[in-house]
């Protein structure tokens, strides 16, 4: 009788493995790779995707394969960033209608004070010489940070949320896949 435990454990613990290897290879890598872009790139419709095929499939005889409340922390991630998303091309609009031609959301944002650490080498390209374009850039941010005080407010505090829930699911993620001796395929720099 240990024997027949033993062989149809040993068969369960072959299928769970192959499973996982199944579920991320085709979701967990994938959603890893959406969680860890910049805000300002973000495929949520991809995410909620993903999100569904992992509640449909992601279990082997009802154990997640998946870390333990992920679905319910990016999708309360993906509500704050909607309201992150909605207030940003707001103030991309406002930009856009300031500045006619030239118009540049890589340099305009992180004047903003939004997403300035992952652009900030946009930035320095104006820096070096006395750009009109930078220079036209600061002008219009200096009148919207007055004018639209409350919606820049807002939106940076919306951005510092949304990088904190962004940067808890990535390290409980990478837990998981460490745990389980996962790859986090190469290429994919840590935020």
């Amino acid at each position: 009788m240990a024997l027949v435990n033993l062989l149809v454990w040993e068969r369960l613990r072959d299928s769970l493995g192959r499973k996982l290897r199944y579920t991320h290879k085709n979701m967990l890598i994938g959603l890893y790779e959406q969680l860890n872009r910049g805000l300002i790139h973000f495929y949520e419709e991809g995410i909620r995707e993903t999100l569904s095929d992992l509640e449909r499939y992601g279990k082997f005889m009802g154990i997640p394969l998946y870390p333990k409340g992920l679905l319910k922390d990016v999708d309360s991630f993906l509500t704050m960033y909607e309201d992150f998303d909605n207030r940003e091309k707001k103030l991309v609009n406002v930009g856009k209608e300031n500045i006619d031609k030239g118009f540049d959301m890589y340099l305009w944002l992180p004047l903003l004070g939004i997403e300035y650490e992952k652009y900030s080498h946009h930035l320095k390209r104006y820096t070096d010489a006395d750009s009109p374009l930078l220079r036209k850039h600061t002008e219009q941010v200096s009148i919207v940070k007055k004018d639209k005080a409350k919606l820049v407010s807002e939106t940076k505090e919306l951005y510092g949320k949304c990088k904190l829930m962004q940067v808890g699911i990535l390290e409980k993620f990478e837990d998981f896949l460490m745990t389980n001796n996962l790859s986090f395929e190469v290429g994919i720099p840590r935020m």
